[in-house]
């Protein structure tokens, strides 16, 4: 039990980030049919920052023979001193088929929007090859994936803008036992045309399951844009505990 309130008291106390699960998803690692999880995190400061902040997240699997679907959602609200200051969306669906014992294809779609970013749409589309060695019952399995996607974006006030990145990645995941999993994953997307300009996004997770259906998940991440905004930082560091239930 006081395992358990410690977890919750950490959920309930950390500033709240987009909830999105990390962990490589292995073709035949579960049963045929569907699967997923919530997630749900809640953030109330009080004192010296008055600040509310409010997460959820969807994910759904479907298992199939040779090929697995997903599709990962979540929606973030915040308030600070009673105004608005977070306001965003995530839509994922990826697609990945079984090639042979070591090889992947993978296609995927997404849908992002940020009220305070000034962005309506970032849709994307694209697709890749995945590869993979060793197990995650032993010593873990490590991914490799190459591919590219289109990405269009719409802005307040802003024309469209559209084009293509290539999208490189390394992962990692390591579960010994049912109740606890470690995942690592980091991307490198440049821009076709011009690769100067560059986004490398980074997250490492801890899922730790306390019960048949419930689990917290503990997660670090660390992004970089090689050409931000004026006035935006170069880089965005985040720290995330949700709370999990699986079905």
């Amino acid at each position: 039990m006081k395992y358990f309130l410690l977890l919750l008291s950490l959920s309930l106390s950390t500033y709240a980030f987009a909830i999105v699960t990390i962990k490589p998803m292995d073709v035949n690692e579960k049963p045929l049919g569907f699967s997923g999880e919530l997630s749900f995190n809640s953030g109330l400061n009080r004192g010296n920052s008055d600040i509310d902040t409010t997460e959820a997240g969807l994910y759904l699997q479907y298992d199939m023979n040779n090929s697995l679907a997903f599709i990962k959602s979540s929606y973030s609200y915040g308030e600070s001193a009673g105004v608005e200051n977070i306001n965003k969306s995530f839509v994922h669906f990826r697609h990945i088929h079984k090639l042979s014992k070591h090889f992947d294809d993978e296609i995927f779609i997404q849908e992002q929007s940020d009220h305070f970013q000034a962005l309506t749409s970032r849709t994307l589309a694209g697709l890749g090859l995945r590869s993979h060695a060793g197990n995650p019952k032993n010593k873990g399995r490590i991914y490799f994936g190459a591919g590219a996607f289109l990405l269009t974006e719409k802005e307040t006030n802003i024309e469209e803008n559209a084009y293509a990145r290539s999208n490189f990645y390394i992962s990692y995941k390591y579960a010994p036992k049912k109740d606890y999993t470690v995942a690592f994953v980091s991307y490198y997307q440049p821009r076709t045309d011009r690769s100067h300009d560059y986004l490398q996004l980074t997250t490492a997770e801890l899922n730790l399951a306390f019960t048949k259906h419930f689990s917290v998940r503990f997660s670090i991440q660390y992004n970089v844009n090689s050409l931000p905004e004026p006035g935006i930082r170069a880089y965005d560091y985040a720290q995330k505990t949700a709370l999990k239930y699986t079905f």
